[in-house]
């Protein structure tokens, strides 16, 4: 034997061996893997190109990670355009637009291989499931009513075929009820068309600005556009709210300075329909505390009834844990006293669900979803107009995530309008990963980039100390000890615990990968990354990680795209989005 044929047969192993570890690893084995191995990636698909390429063959289950793998959609996209690059012959091309409104396009082309070069028929269903998740990606970010596709007919009807059927079918509900559009046999407006009927369709060329994750219960996201007016932030006095799903935050912004802030918990799944304090009312209460304790810092002459009324805004201050009704008590004694509370020319609402037309869509499992259809539609879809009513004043309102990329922004930009459920995108293709909660759709978002996530790997990675979470349990039981165990793993983190390390870094990869993933459909310039899970040090490994990625995997540079956690410190990111919701009614006043 040759000196050369055995030089060939070592690399051979060699590149083998990488690729069948990554086939065959654990999700969590496989992650900590790739962080040293991303920079080979690159290499060993264009090995498996040549062996394909013998007998012209593609393999889908060769050519991309397999069972028990994390097996990432980006890549999936990455690998066929390479594919197509060196073999153009083996691929053809498809046009998927998504329509929202009357003149809201956002279109896209994909590569992928032919049916004639896959191994065998059964593999053409696993291009079809990778076009649905795409579809289904843009569908979670962007929105959608109708989506028209320019394909063979095969490949259409096994598309169509998908949405009929769990869990796609979850997610045309879903859709329904953002856009509230009826259904028709469960069925999205989904159609086919041809290369000539697509060109007549008008697709804006989109570029975000900002782009913001904030990860904590679950995964909040926004975008915002680059604007070309620029906003004047220190007018008037204006009140931001932040309300979500375990506390409510607020601030009271006098001119450009943030002059009073309080965080207030609460369980508002608790809250249905005979409550005696509905949401809004809870929110009207804060927003009177806040001009209350504004009102009273600003007095010159004060007498012992106020002494004392000053004691009790100051435990409530600093009490997150106030009855609500105790709260509403002080603010009646303090009008008893005759007690003025401070002028407030607008307010801003930051709400975590989906908003439109600055009407909330759609209910919250974790906030609003204690409430009936009807009391949800007069009491929290129309909240902005209650607000406005009451308290005599402009009302803005804004999802949390875009309310996030405004203070990010330091309230320049514009809000994007687009769907922003990043948390319920697929990213892992592999169909035994993490489920959404609601949705059942595998490989999401929610269950990575969030304190489940920091669970998840944690204990795959057997570290010790961590609360262990059954998976019967009640929701609220579920998320307070998801909430200590991160600390638990943050705290580990600070000591330099290398499995607390790791944990982070995982998070850093697939946030990378989402990004890319992203990027390859619209550019994307910053991406802010806040939120409880970066608390501590860790969000700088998350970002240190996702940079990596990009440069490393995707020759995509920091100048590129710039990933960070927000200067201000650990309490200015807890209220980013009560003050991105104050900067937002600033523009009312100069309306």
């Amino acid at each position: 034997m040759s000196k050369y044929v055995l030089i060939f047969i070592l690399v051979f192993i060699f590149f083998l061996n990488i690729r069948f570890n990554n086939f065959f690893m654990s999700d969590s084995l496989f992650l900590e893997s790739c962080i040293n191995e991303r920079v080979f990636m690159r290499q060993i698909n264009e090995f498996v190109f040549r062996l394909v390429r013998q007998d012209k063959v593609i393999d889908l289950y060769a050519l991309l990670p397999s069972k028990d793998s994390f097996s990432s959609i980006s890549e999936w996209k990455e690998v066929f355009n390479e594919v197509s690059d060196k073999y153009p012959e083996m691929v053809e091309e498809i046009f998927v637009f998504l329509g929202r409104g009357d003149n809201e396009n956002l279109g896209f082309k994909l590569k992928i291989p032919k049916k004639t070069f896959l191994k065998n028929e059964i593999q053409y269903k696993l291009i079809a499931d990778y076009v649905s998740n795409v579809m289904l990606f843009n569908c979670f970010w962007w929105g959608a009513q109708k989506i028209l596709i320019s394909s063979n007919e095969e490949l259409f009807e096994l598309v169509s075929n998908n949405f009929s059927r769990y869990p796609y079918n979850s997610v045309l509900n879903f859709l329904s009820e953002v856009y509230r559009f009826e259904l028709d046999n469960s069925k999205l407006d989904l159609k086919l068309v041809s290369e000539s009927e697509m060109a007549n369709v008008e697709v804006p060329f989109l570029s975000l600005d900002t782009l913001v994750f904030s990860m904590g219960t679950g995964l909040a996201n926004g975008c915002m556009f680059k604007s070309e007016e620029e906003f004047d932030v220190s007018v008037g006095n204006t009140i931001g709210i932040d309300i979500g799903g375990s506390d409510v935050k607020i601030v009271y912004k006098k001119g450009a300075e943030v002059v009073f802030k309080k965080e207030y918990n609460w369980s508002p799944m608790s809250i249905t329909d005979n409550s005696k304090f509905q949401h809004r009312d809870v929110i009207s209460i804060l927003v009177d505390f806040a001009r209350l304790k504004v009102s009273l810092d600003e007095m010159e002459i004060v007498n012992q009834d106020i002494e004392n009324l000053k004691e009790k805004i100051f435990e409530i201050e600093n009490d997150p844990n106030t009855e609500i009704e105790f709260i509403l008590k002080v603010i009646e004694k303090a009008k008893k006293l005759e007690i003025k509370l401070a002028e407030v020319d607008a307010l801003g609402l930051s709400y975590a669900s989906i908003v439109s037309d600055e009407m909330v869509l759609t209910r919250r499992d974790k906030l609003d979803s204690g409430l009936s259809e009807k009391i949800f539609d007069e009491k929290i879809a129309n909240l902005k107009d209650y607000l406005s009513k009451k308290f005599k004043v402009g009302v803005s309102l804004i999802n949390d995530g875009d309310a996030g990329a405004l203070y990010i922004s330091n309230g320049q930009g514009e809000p994007s309008n687009f769907l922003d459920e990043l948390g319920k995108v697929r990213i892992n293709m592999n169909p035994d990963s993490p489920k959404h909660s609601q949705l059942g759709i595998s490989g999401v978002l929610q269950q990575y980039l969030s304190q489940s996530g920091v669970y998840y790997f944690a204990s795959g990675l057997g570290m010790k100390n961590l609360i262990e979470i059954a998976e019967d349990l009640p929701k609220e039981q579920r998320e307070t000890l998801l909430a200590r165990n991160l600390e638990i793993v943050q705290n580990e983190l600070r000591k330099g615990n290398i499995k607390a390390m790791k944990v982070f870094e995982r998070l850093g990869m697939i946030l990378g990968e989402t990004i890319k993933y992203m990027y390859s459909f619209i550019p994307i310039k910053n991406i802010a990354v806040l939120g409880r899970v970066t608390k501590f040090g860790a969000g700088d490994v998350i970002v240190k990680t996702a940079q990596e990625i990009l440069e490393n995997k995707y020759d995509i540079s920091k100048e590129q795209v710039t990933i960070y956690v927000p200067a201000g410190g650990e309490e200015v990111k807890r209220f980013g989005q009560a003050i991105g919701a104050a900067y937002l009614a600033g523009r009312l006043i100069e309306e």
